[in-house]
């Protein structure tokens, strides 16, 4: 979508080289990412998914234009785990062992911020919270300036699950000098994205499409 180009099927298999293809969330995730209320009413979405323990990557993305286009976060960008919305939503939604090996990952592999929230207990806390309410929240001020020199964005994810598991996340964004969360909530943006979410996760079942394993 935020490109503007067409994609070769996933289901074309290896004939091109997987570099070649759509990524199945993004293919399948796409149809759904255009129909979402929120996205006509201005508010734009990112779809991440999981590559590996301990790792995201946004792969499609509905920022077409304006202060939220996609120069501000650029397809490829590898969001935090701990600080983002997207990463709260599938560690507080995925199944005990699985979350134990993201933390594993990220414990390796993270940001020194990333591993005090893990060692002092804020990321435990805030994964509860997250479960709690239903949907991950970017941290405040995360991906700001100097990085990303804009308007502060809001953000708001709920994990894409299908019968075997999480593939990865959907999200609403808004820039936080407009809108507050209870504005964002107030246009029913939650239950979109629920209905969004569950959407893609039948159609990830009807395509034979498997959650990553980790």
């Amino acid at each position: 979508i935020v490109e503007g180009h067409y994609e070769l099927t996933h289901s074309l298999g290896q004939l091109l080289g997987e570099t070649a293809l759509a990524h199945p969330l993004a293919e399948n995730a796409a149809p759904v990412l255009t129909e979402l209320k929120s996205r006509r009413a201005g508010l734009p979405s990112d779809i991440a998914a999981i590559l590996g323990p301990g790792r995201i990557e946004i792969i499609e993305s509905s920022r077409l234009r304006g202060p939220m286009a996609p120069t501000r976060t650029a397809l490829g960008i590898r969001p935090s785990m701990v600080m983002s919305a997207h990463g709260r939503a599938i560690l507080a939604f995925s199944k005990r062992a699985d979350f134990e090996r993201h933390r594993a990952a990220i414990r390796d592999t993270g940001s020194k911020e990333d591993n005090l929230w893990i060692e002092d207990g804020r990321l435990e806390a805030e994964i509860a919270a997250t479960r709690a309410r239903g949907y991950g929240l970017r941290e405040a001020e995360y991906w700001q300036p100097a990085f990303d020199p804009g308007p502060a964005l809001g953000a708001m994810a709920v994990p894409i699950v299908s019968a075997t598991g999480v593939h990865g996340t959907i999200s609403i964004l808004w820039m936080e000098d407009e809108m507050s969360l209870d504005n964002v909530l107030a246009l029913g943006s939650l239950a979109d994205l629920q209905r969004a979410s569950a959407r893609i996760g039948v159609a990830l079942d009807k395509a034979g499409i498997r959650a990553p394993r980790l």
